[in-house]
């Protein structure tokens, strides 16, 4: 038995107590078809309450475990394991969630499935029959994260153009002082923008200026010689961050075309979609700019498409669903005992 399947059955037996664990797939990159032997393992499942638990109002929202250390960078040897329960998760898709979204089109991979008995067949029919609770105005949400993810990062100018003009005027004056060229280095600084001169008089004079005036240019260079290492290494890391970000949004919206065409999501992803995915994941020469215009341009084709579709359940409605849904699995009809959960 490996770590996962040990946390599993962990997280079973916390589950028994509450109710029944109906769904369990693989998520992610594994969902996807991307994933590669460095991805790490994301799990997602459903979890049913018993009837008497609900009747109770005993119910758990979620259950989760994790193996990854916090705010380190996940490892291909890590996993997340999160179980929603039921009501959370009708909730959630209904409200165009798109990991629930993910969640709920899952069934699409039969690769990715770990847990699909057919019990859970018989629920995810009656949820698909249902087509507003997840084909609704609520879909706008995909949008927006689609537009968040991009507009969460934007590609700034940095003060790179400053740091090498200092560095090449410094160069050519290493034998001296910085106190007997301060008059041709003011002269000089005039002619560039004054806040990019303040961020590098902040750095430069850290000692106090008349001090640092004091050392002999040399010096100085090996302070802008690592400021500048630092600088573009947090550049690269904002680069690979950006591109994570336009991999997901075009992921998203690869999605949304789908349950717009087709109704459903379906995985894992194949052709051309996984092809241009797989660039965008894996690739260090993609052209931003085009990409980002792309996806931006796209999204606001859909919108249009997503406003004219029906407005979403409402709360008796979904109670009828899951009222539904507890005489399928249970037999056991729950209507106005669920309101507290939706």
């Amino acid at each position: 038995m490996n770590i996962i399947d040990a946390s599993l059955k962990v997280l079973r037996k916390d589950i028994s107590y509450y109710g029944e664990l109906i769904f369990l797939t693989k998520f992610g990159s594994y969902l996807y078809g991307l994933s590669t032997l460095k991805s790490d393992i994301d799990i997602l499942g459903i979890y049913i309450s018993y009837p008497d638990k609900v009747l109770k109002g005993e119910i758990k929202r979620y259950f989760e475990f994790s193996s990854k250390e916090e705010q380190e960078k996940a490892k291909f040897w890590d996993f997340e394991i999160y179980i929603y329960n039921f009501f959370d998760f009708i909730k959630k898709l209904n409200s165009g969630d798109i990991k629930a979204l993910n969640l709920f089109f899952s069934y699409t991979n039969q690769g990715a499935l770990i847990h699909y008995p057919k019990s859970y067949k018989n629920i995810l029919n009656i949820l698909l029959k249902e087509k507003r609770l997840y084909i609704n105005k609520n879909l706008i949400s995909y949008l927006d994260y689609i537009i968040y993810e991009l507009k969460r990062f934007g590609v700034r100018g940095s003060f790179e153009g400053s740091l090498n003009f200092l560095i090449s005027f410094l160069e050519k004056y290493k034998d001296k002082k910085l106190k007997d060229i301060k008059d041709i280095l003011k002269l000089k600084i005039k002619s560039y923008e004054e806040n990019k001169i303040k961020f590098l008089e902040d750095r430069l004079f850290f000692f106090g200026k008349y001090f640092l005036y004091t050392f002999k240019n040399t010096y100085i260079l090996d302070i802008l010689a690592k400021l500048k290492q630092e600088l573009e290494e947090k550049k690269q890391r904002k680069i690979e961050n950006l591109q994570k970000r336009i991999y997901h949004a075009k992921r998203a919206l690869y999605e949304l075309n789908m349950i717009l065409r087709y109704g459903k999501i379906i995985y894992p992803f194949k052709g051309k979609r996984l092809e241009k995915l797989k660039v965008l994941k894996e690739s260090k020469n993609i052209n931003v700019k085009k990409e980002i215009s792309y996806i931006l341009k796209e999204a606001e084709k859909i919108k249009s498409k997503v406003k004219k579709l029906p407005e979403p359940l409402n709360i008796n409605e979904l109670l009828k669903l899951s009222d539904k849904v507890y005489k399928n699995y249970f037999n056991f009809p729950l209507l106005s005992y669920t309101k507290h959960f939706l």
